[in-house]
Formats: structure tokens, C-alpha cells, sequence
């Protein structure tokens, strides 16, 4: 008889146990899902991820770099973001860009980062636009080509056969035209590819890129966005976090694509030395920082400017 009520108490015990186990486990669970809320909600008010939320726009520079040696900038993007607004605008940066016209006309853009690497050519374009860039990433060819495999590929219409061969003969550059997912070294080829010297093609070609990858990327959950950022996120140089690069992933899946605007830097083909430099115009340069200072006017007779979709 003792025997058989041991056993009860000791049932007992076992399922009271078990009840506190599953009591301590969903508190801790429900902990961690108003951790993950209180994240997200102060991360929409700007409190966290270093992001303003203050109505005025936060520069970001984005250079790619090619495999020189010393390395070039081989492409530069320029990001105007408001988050209170939702507004962003993309402005690429030919690699020719004119950076100096009294001291050094011949300087471009891409022997910047050759000379004075990532904080040089941040400096650089802060000056010939006179603004302030908050964040900055280096990206190489192998950092670009993880980020692109890590999200799927992108899903795009290669508009004519691109092939191009390096300097032994061997093309590096080997894509056919029609509708396929690009991966596995293929996006990059396409952003890369250039007929001749036309740089300008190239950037509008760039431009389609990022354009349909933002589409794609807006299909997705902004907690699905957050997770693959913040697990493929690596540059070769940067002061974005994995988590400041996985907020703005996030921030980005909502930005409505009618307040995305892309441009290229305005200015005009002119010869120097011989050599083909992309002259700034800095009246219509001020007109467009003037459009991320204020982001309420009217961008559509910008310089081309379109929208995502």
C-alpha cells in the first residue's frame, strides 16, 4: 500500500515538473517574441539599428571594386534614404567621374579608391557633392556574387548574348539572351559586361539590375528579408553591421516603388588628355541633393528619374 502511494507521489512530481518545465519554457518563448516586437518597433522609430527617423535623408555609399592591382572602382552607387518619408534614391556614379576640375582635371572617380581606398573615396564624393555619408561598404566581386547566390539569383530578362573574353582569351563573360535566373557568377557578369566604352550603358544596365532585385525582394516577408541580409551580408570594407545591413533590408521590403528613384549622376562626356571623363554638372547636381534634402517635390522631370515598377 505505501509502496503504491510512493509511486503516486512520486507521478506527481514528475508531472508537476514537467508543467513548470513547460511554463518556464513558453515564458522564456514569450520573452523572446516581445524582445523580437520591442526590436522591430523601435527599429521603425529609429531608436536602434542607427538609422535616423528625423524626416531628413541618410547617405550611404556603395563602391564596387574590380581585380586590379591597386584595385578601381569599378562601379559606386550613392543611396539618399528617408526613412520618416519612405523615399530613397539610388544615384550611380560613373567610374570616370570627374573628381577634381581645378587642382587635378584628370583625377577620376575610380583612381580615387586605387589611391586613397575606402575613406578617400568617401571623402571624395562628400566633397563633389557636399554632403555628409553616414555608411559606406567596399564590396569585391566574390562579396557580390555570395549576396546575390545567398537570396536565390534574380530572375531576370537578359536583353541580347553578352560575351566577353579576359586577357588569355578565355571569356569570362558567357550569357545568352532571354528570360533565366541569373547566378553563380552570371549576375555579376551582367552588371559587368560593357560594349566598348559605353559606361553609361552599363549603369542603366546596373540599374535594371537593382531595380528587379528590389522588386523581388519586396515579394518577400520583411522578417524573411532581415534573416537572409543578416546571414550573407559581408563586404570587403565597411561600418555596416550585419544587423544595421539586415534593418535596412527590412526597411526597404515596405519603401512603397513608386518613392524609389534611380539616377545617374548628371553631367556630360567630355576628353582629357586624350582620355573620355564624365564632367559633373554641379548646378543640376545641386538640384538633385536639394531633391533628397526634400524629398516632397516632384521628381519626375529629374534627369530620367523612374520608379521601381
Amino acid at each position: 500500500m505505501k509502496t503504491q502511494k510512493n509511486k503516486g507521489k512520486i507521478r506527481y512530481r514528475k508531472l508537476l515538473l514537467c508543467l513548470l518545465a513547460a511554463v518556464f519554457l513558453l515564458g522564456v518563448l514569450l520573452y523572446a517574441l516581445g524582445l523580437g516586437f520591442r526590436y522591430f518597433s523601435s527599429a521603425l522609430e529609429g531608436t536602434r539599428d542607427g538609422f535616423p527617423n528625423d524626416g531628413k535623408p541618410m547617405y550611404s555609399l556603395f563602391v564596387g571594386i574590380d581585380q586590379s592591382d591597386p584595385a578601381k572602382a569599378d562601379a559606386a552607387v550613392l543611396i539618399s534614404m528617408n526613412l520618416q518619408k519612405q523615399e530613397m534614391t539610388v544615384i550611380s556614379l560613373p567610374p570616370s567621374t570627374q573628381m577634381e576640375k581645378e587642382k587635378n582635371p584628370s583625377l577620376q572617380l575610380q583612381d580615387v579608391y586605387a589611391s586613397g581606398g575606402a575613406e578617400g573615396t568617401k571623402s571624395a564624393v562628400e566633397n563633389l557633392l557636399h554632403i555628409r555619408i553616414i555608411r559606406y561598404a567596399v564590396l569585391n566581386e566574390e562579396n557580390f556574387q555570395k549576396l546575390i547566390d545567398g537570396s536565390g539569383g534574380l530572375d531576370l530578362y537578359v536583353e541580347k548574348n553578352m560575351v566577353h573574353e579576359s586577357q588569355d582569351g578565355q571569356p569570362d563573360i558567357q550569357i545568352r539572351q532571354g528570360y533565366q535566373t541569373l547566378k553563380d557568377g552570371e549576375a555579376l557578369g551582367y552588371i559587368r559586361y560593357i560594349d566598348g566604352h559605353d559606361q553609361i550603358g552599363r549603369i542603366q544596365r546596373e540599374e535594371r539590375f537593382m531595380k528587379n532585385f528590389l522588386a523581388y525582394h519586396q515579394k518577400n516577408m520583411g522578417m524573411t528579408n532581415w534573416v537572409m541580409a543578416y546571414r550573407h551580408w559581408n563586404a570587403l570594407e565597411s561600418n555596416i553591421t550585419q544587423t544595421e545591413a539586415a534593418s535596412f533590408s527590412y526597411r526597404m521590403t515596405y519603401f512603397p516603388g513608386e518613392r524609389v528613384h534611380f539616377m545617374i549622376l548628371p553631367g556630360e562626356w567630355q576628353t582629357y588628355q586624350g582620355q573620355p571623363i564624365w564632367a559633373v554638372n554641379p548646378v543640376d547636381i545641386q538640384k538633385i541633393i536639394g531633391v533628397t534634402l526634400n524629398q516632397e517635390q516632384d521628381k519626375g522631370d529629374q534627369n530620367g528619374t523612374t520608379g521601381t515598377h
